[in-house]
This record gives C-alpha cells, sequence and structure tokens, in this order.
C-alpha cells in the first residue's frame, strides 16, 4: 500500500540514509565509501533488527523517524550487551512512536489533555458534559475541564453501565492515594455503550468521588479506536496516560483489581 507516495521499503532506505549522515558515515551515490562500510553495514543491520524487534515498518515518515531517534542516540553496543540495550531501544521507539500515533494534521500530542481529546469526541468533535463528584451533595457540572486534567496523570476509566461495586472501590484507592501531595493523578469515567440509559448513569455518577463524562453520543471513530487500539467492548479498562500525553499502560485495570496494596501505583506498563 502507498503511503503519501512511497512505498515502505523507501521509508526503510530514507532512515538509513538519515542515520548515516547524523553519524558521519560517509557515503557517495548511495555507495559506502572505504572506512565507513564496516559502520554502515553494522547500522543497517542494527535498523533491521530493531525493525524486527517492534514489529514495526516505517511505512510513514513518523515511524521511520521513531526508529532514527533511537539509532542516533544509542551507540552501537557490545555484543553482551545487545539484549538489554535492544530492550531498552524497544521502550523508547514505542513510546516515541505512540506520540507519533497520536498526531492529528501534524499536531504533536504534547500533553494529557491533549491526549484525552483524541481518545473521547463526538462527531462534533466536542465533550459532552463533565461532573465532579468529590463535593458534598449531587455531584456538581464542571467548567474548564480540560485544564483540570491538561499536564496530569489520567486515569481514564472506560466501561458500560453495568458496574459492579468491585470496580468503583478498587478504583476509589487510587482516587485517594492521587490526592496526596502533589496532587497530579486524575480519575476520569467515561461511559461508552452502544445504548445509554440516563437513569442508570445518574445512578453510578453519585456513587464516584472523581470525573465522570457523560457521554451518550461516542463517534463512530471514538468506537472504534478503542475496540481497536485498546480492545474496549463494554468491560472496563482503566488507558493510564501521563503528563506529557503518552499512554503508558493501555489497560490497568487487571492489575488494580488485584493489587491490594497499590504496589504498582501508578501502574505504568
Amino acid at each position: 500500500m502507498r503511503n503519501g507516495g512511497r512505498q515502505p521499503s523507501e521509508y526503510l532506505n530514507a532512515a538509513i540514509f538519515v542515520a548515516y549522515g547524523k553519524l558521519g558515515i560517509k557515503y557517495r551515490g548511495g555507495s559506502l565509501l572505504n572506512g565507513s562500510r564496516q559502520a554502515g553495514t553494522e547500522l543497517t543491520a542494527r535498523i533491521r533488527r530493531l525493525l524486527q524487534v517492534f514489529c514495526l515498518l516505517p511505512s510513514t515518515p513518523k515511524s521511520f523517524q521513531a526508529i532514527i531517534m533511537v539509532v542516533i542516540t544509542v551507540k552501537t553496543p557490545a555484543p553482551q550487551a545487545e539484549a538489554k540495550n535492544l530492550q531498552e531501544q524497544k521502550g523508547k521507539a514505542a513510546e516515541i512512536h505512540e506520540q507519533a500515533k497520536g498526531r492529528s494534521g501534524f499536531q504533536e500530542i504534547s500533553d494529557s489533555e491533549a491526549r484525552f481529546r483524541t481518545l473521547v469526541f463526538q462527531d462534533n468533535k466536542k465533550v459532552n458534559r463533565v461532573f465532579d463528584g468529590s463535593k458534598i451533595g449531587a455531584p456538581v457540572l464542571v467548567k474548564n475541564f480540560d485544564k483540570l486534567i491538561k499536564d496530569r496523570n489520567l486515569y481514564l476509566f472506560f466501561s458500560g453501565l453495568n458496574l459492579n461495586h468491585l470496580d468503583v472501590d478498587k478504583l476509589m484507592k487510587i482516587y485517594l492515594e492521587g490526592k496526596k501531595a502533589p496532587n497530579n493523578h486524575r480519575i476520569v469515567w467515561i461511559p461508552v455503550v452502544k445504548k445509554w440509559e440516563q437513569h442508570k448513569f445518574d445512578n453510578l455518577v453519585a456513587q464516584m468521588p472523581w470525573y465522570s463524562v457523560e457521554f451518550p453520543h461516542p463517534a463512530k471513530e471514538c468506537r472504534e479506536q478503542l475496540e481497536k487500539d485498546y480492545s474496549y467492548h463494554e468491560k472496563p479498562i482503566v488507558l493510564v496516560i501521563n503528563p506529557a500525553g503518552v499512554v503508558k499502560n493501555k489497560n490497568a485495570h487487571p492489575a488494580i483489581l488485584r493489587d491490594e496494596r497499590l504496589a504498582a501505583f501508578p501502574y505504568y506498563s
């Protein structure tokens, strides 16, 4: 499949030669010069090996950029250190690739609020009402929600409208832990269902001290993205997003259920 007029193999070749230039490996007319052949050959093999490890094919400018960023920032390891460095490089590339995936119209995802907007939206690109359950009495309508979640660790709790008390109880521990200094953690409940039932939403909101999004009309693309990228099918999942907008855990829900003492908090995978 073509992407922007280029074949994936063309991006791979471009990645290799950009890396050559960044590392001072000399070539002319597409051929390595004497004295640079060994380094160039090792670099080419290294890029291909990284692709195998990451299961990434640089089919777009952003994905081959992720490979370049890793290659030029890590020196060629000694054979005995190769496995460890590959694992470290995999982590770096995954994070860079995750940020690249979050670009819309070449606008970089630079914080948690921006990431939230790529995951939760209606056809009009707006989010419905948001309630704060932390106040005494009935949940109150939130104003300036985007400012409240910007540059925070977010726990996006996606689910249907048939929750049991265990899900709420387990998240309560995270909520209380997150309120400790520096108070940088926010839980947001986002029910995404095919059939909206307002009375169920109202009953559940009253039990939750965190933010809740009234979301009866998610965009088709929103549902498809959750299903494809996060295996969401109206069963609870918890996406963990760091202040930079990087998805650090695609589903921390299982870990949260079995973690009695918050030993794995903040649940970065």
